[in-house]
Formats: structure tokens, C-alpha cells, sequence
């Protein structure tokens, strides 16, 4: 068996009496405390001895402790008080704070030593008696102090009593050979010179061509380092940012509040919908309204919900500029696909956006009232559905990590501003099938009054729920836990 020279010297320790203390171990070997307890872990490790920890308790006086001690207990010092005459509480509040006099009260009624008659203290005939002798805390306090065997049920009274005493926790390591470690302790054990630590000198002075090399095990337990790192999550995003920059995208970046003309309006969604409620949308108090600075495309958008566009004859009511002006938290990212739309026209074009969004959402396992949204466009004058049924598929193997298409499955949806419209879901290994987001081509009447003419594909995904498929969560809120026995205990693999 591989030994150091340092489990040698403890095994030899251990070989005249085969259980000691780690303490112990230290005097007999005259190793240093950590050479020791390193040697220990490995010689547990190995099989060679059992380790049994303990913990025991011992016990200084207070800052509260050492006034008791000098001063008395307050129960003490109003029983002195009452020795020769009764007095009223008044009396006593006068000469002492009330504290004193609050705690003296119950200590005195628990030793029956005092009582209150007519709005007055009297000592009692057990009071009397304890005017010769001590009380058992003063009797506990003093033999705490000098270091004596205090009863347990006593100490356990002055520790709930507040800073009367301080716990010192000491904690004592018990080594024992093992059967095995019996039968190796009894073989020959010999001390050798041997490098176990390779260092700049000894390779400089080549003394490791005269002396012997101590074998490395690499299959050797290593303590468990949890160095600093960013949150596994956020670490996910930046990692769906890069994958969605490397296959062409630019990074859509907007404001979280928003005007509900670009979040909505802008969008084709009419404005009595019901998704535009107090019961979905976060509407700010305070400031209520902005303002809208694209007068030609509020013209547009307008006409558009009103009578339509070369294709469409529009929603059909009247359309108040007033309620555009509100503003909201975004409800989703694809005000940002507006804006850029807008004022991008070189196409084809490729755009996408990570970013925080906000519903009135009941909290599940897949639901938060604030979430991330991965929102992507393409434009090109070539593009069709069945484009962007390939692009989705593709994110789901290359950004949720789904290895089996069967897992992915579509469905038609609908959406004000996309036509026609796809939901995508995914197969959950604890959820089952669950909806990753909505997709569709956008709608003319959308793109026509932000003057873009070729077909536009557009999806919005909820990224959250995409990270719960690759990193093997299994409530959407573990995803923002903060929680280091968690996150440190939780083997996150993924593949992207």
C-alpha cells in the first residue's frame, strides 16, 4: 500500500494504542496539527482507521455573568431589600430600573421566596432561608467561574437568562485502527527519505535524481472547491446570446418600459383586447404617459386599425391616441421587432433580442409574472413557414438541448399580429409537454404602416422555460434561486 512517511508515523502511533485522540496523535508523532489531520483523512480514506467526531460545550461568564457575579442576581438584591421591611413596587421601581425589578419578580415567585400582598413584596419563610444561603444559579455561577462540574439542567437555566454565559464549542477527533488497519499498523512501517512535494529547488539542485519519488494517485479524493462564479442562469444566457450572434443575428437592446403603442398598437393588437387589461398588463402610476415621437408611423398605425391597408380592411373602430400614449412594463419583446423594423431596411434581415418581460401570471412550476424572452425577426423577400418551423426546431436542439425531435411538436395559434401562427411545446422529462413560445409570420397590416413589404418571420420563446430543458430544472423559479447549497449542489450538464 501507498504511504507517506506521515500516515506511517500516525499508523505507528496508533500501533501502541489504536484509539487517540487527534491531539494526542500530535504529541506522540510530533507532526504539526494540519500534517496530522491530513494524514488522518487520508488514512480514512484508505480504510486504515474509523474517525468519530465530537463536539462538547464549556462555558465563560458574560458580560451580564460577571455584574451577577460581583453584584448579585437581581432576585438577590431585592430579596436583600425586603429583609426587614415590605415594600411596594413603587418604592423598589424608585431605587432600581424597572428591568431589574422585572426579573427579580419571576425569580422570586419561582423560588416562592417573595410575594405581592396589597400592592407589596414579602419575603417569604423559604426567602428567609435563602437569606443564609445561595441561591442553586449563584452556586452554578460560581463553579463556572472557577473552572468546577456544574449541573447541566442548571446551566441550561442561565443560558436562556440572556448574556449571562458564553458557549465555547470544542470539537475532539477520535482515531481507531481498523481491522485492516491493525494488520497493516503490525507490518514493517519504515521512515524513508522520499520527495513527496516537488518544488523549483529540488528540481534547480536535481535532488530528485538521488532520492526516492513518493507515487501520485490520481484517482485520490480532492476536497470539493467552489470557487466564485457567475449564476449557472445568467451563465446560460450569455451562452444563447453568443450561439444566436454566431449563426448571424444582431442584438435588439429597448427600454423595459414602454408606450402601449409600441407594445401593442404597433403590434395590430386593437385596443380593447383583453390582454391590454389591469388584469395582464403592469400600467405605471407615475409618470402615466410619454409621448410619441414617430408621427408618420402613429398616422399609419392608425389608419391601419381604422380602415386597413392595401390588404385589409382593418379593425373597423376608432382609434384613440390617447390610450397609445400610456405607459406600461412590457409585456413582450417584440415591440422591439417593431421599432427595428422600422428604422432598419437593409435587408435581409436578422435580429434578436433577450430580455426581461412582465405579466400578471400565476406562479407554477412554469410560470413567473416576470420572465425572459428570447424574440427573434428574419426578413428576407424568399422566406416562408416552413422556414421558420426549421428555425425553431433548431433552437430547440441547439439552445434547450432536446436531442429527440419527437420531442418537439407544433400546433397552429393564434396571435393579432402574426398570420399564420405557430405555438412550439417540448416534452419535459418532469413537466411533460410544455409550450416554449409562439411564432408566426407577421401580418401586412403590421408591416405595411412601418414600411416593410417583404415577409417577415417572427417567434418569441420564453427563454426561462428553454433553460429549465438544459440545465434540468424543475421549477421555473430555481432558475433565480440564490441559494448556495443549491447551486453549488446541483451538477448542471448541458450541451450546447
Amino acid at each position: 500500500m501507498n504511504l507517506s512517511n506521515q500516515e506511517k508515523e500516525v499508523l505507528l502511533a496508533l500501533r501502541t494504542e489504536s484509539q487517540q485522540t487527534s491531539k494526542e496523535l500530535v504529541n506522540n508523532t510530533k507532526l504539526v496539527e494540519a500534517a496530522v489531520n491530513k494524514s488522518i483523512s487520508w488514512l480514512k480514506e484508505k480504510e486504515l482507521i474509523n474517525v468519530v467526531d465530537s463536539v462538547s460545550e464549556s462555558y465563560e461568564l458574560d458580560e451580564e455573568g460577571l455584574k451577577y457575579l460581583n453584584n448579585g442576581f437581581p432576585e438577590r438584591i431585592i430579596l436583600e431589600e425586603i429583609k426587614e421591611n415590605k415594600k411596594t413596587i413603587k418604592e423598589l421601581v424608585e431605587k432600581y430600573n424597572s428591568e431589574t425589578i422585572k426579573i427579580a419578580n419571576i425569580w422570586l415567585r419561582r423560588l416562592n421566596t417573595a410575594m405581592i400582598i396589597n400592592g407589596e413584596i414579602q419575603i417569604t419563610p423559604d426567602g428567609k432561608k435563602y437569606l443564609k444561603e445561595k441561591f442553586p444559579l449563584e452556586i452554578t455561577l460560581e463553579q463556572i467561574e472557577t473552572g468546577e462540574t456544574a449541573n447541566k439542567e442548571l446551566i441550561e437555566q442561565l443560558k436562556k437568562r440572556g448574556k449571562i454565559l458564553k458557549v465555547i464549542e470544542s470539537k475532539t477527533t477520535t482515531v481507531e485502527l481498523t481491522t485492516k488497519g491493525s494488520q497493516v499498523s503490525s507490518s514493517e512501517l519504515k521512515i524513508t527519505d522520499e520527495i513527496s512535494i516537488l518544488t523549483p529547488k529540488i528540481i534547480k539542485t536535481r535532488e530528485w535524481q538521488k532520492k526516492k519519488m513518493r507515487k501520485y494517485n490520481v484517482e485520490s479524493p480532492v476536497p470539493i472547491i467552489n470557487p466564485g462564479k457567475k449564476q449557472m442562469y445568467y451563465d446560460y444566457l450569455d451562452e444563447v446570446r453568443e450561439k444566436m450572434i454566431a449563426m448571424g443575428f444582431k442584438e435588439m437592446k429597448g427600454n423595459v418600459v414602454q408606450t402601449e403603442f409600441w407594445n401593442f398598437d404597433a403590434l395590430f393588437q386593437p385596443q380593447g383586447h383583453p390582454t391590454r387589461g389591469l388584469k395582464d398588463t403592469y400600467y405605471l402610476k407615475s409618470p402615466k404617459q410619454g409621448e410619441l415621437l414617430e408621427k408618420e408611423t402613429v398616422k399609419n398605425v392608425k389608419q391601419a386599425h381604422e380602415k386597413g391597408t392595401e390588404e385589409s380592411i382593418g379593425r373597423g373602430y376608432e382609434w384613440e391616441e390617447t390610450k397609445a400614449k400610456n405607459l406600461i412594463l412590457r409585456s413582450h419583446t417584440t415591440c422591439l421587432s417593431a421599432q427595428n423594423l422600422l428604422k432598419d431596411k437593409n435587408y435581409p434581415l436578422r435580429y434578436f433580442s433577450i430580455g426581461r418581460t412582465f405579466r400578471r401570471d400565476v406562479i407554477d412550476a412554469s410560470h413567473l409574472p416576470e420572465f425572459n424572452q428570447l424574440e427573434g425577426i428574419v426578413a428576407d423577400e424568399s422566406l416562408t413557414l416552413r422556414d421558420l418551423l426549421g428555425m425553431l426546431e433548431s433552437f430547440a436542439i441547439e439552445i434547450a438541448g432536446i436531442k429527440n425531435p419527437k420531442d418537439i411538436k407544433f400546433k397552429c395559434g393564434y396571435f393579432p399580429y402574426t398570420e399564420p401562427s405557430v405555438e412550439m411545446f417540448a416534452k419535459h422529462p418532469y413537466l411533460g409537454w410544455t409550450e416554449l413560445g409562439g411564432s408566426g409570420m407577421f401580418r401586412p397590416e403590421m408591416l405595411e404602416p412601418l414600411g416593410v413589404k417583404i415577409p417577415v418571420a417572427a417567434w418569441g420563446l420564453g427563454v426561462d422555460r428553454l433553460a429549465m430543458f438544459a440545465l434540468g430544472i424543475k421549477h421555473i423559479k430555481d432558475l433565480f434561486s440564490q441559494d448556495l447549497k443549491f447551486l453549488q449542489s446541483k451538477n448542471y450538464v448541458r450541451e450546447l
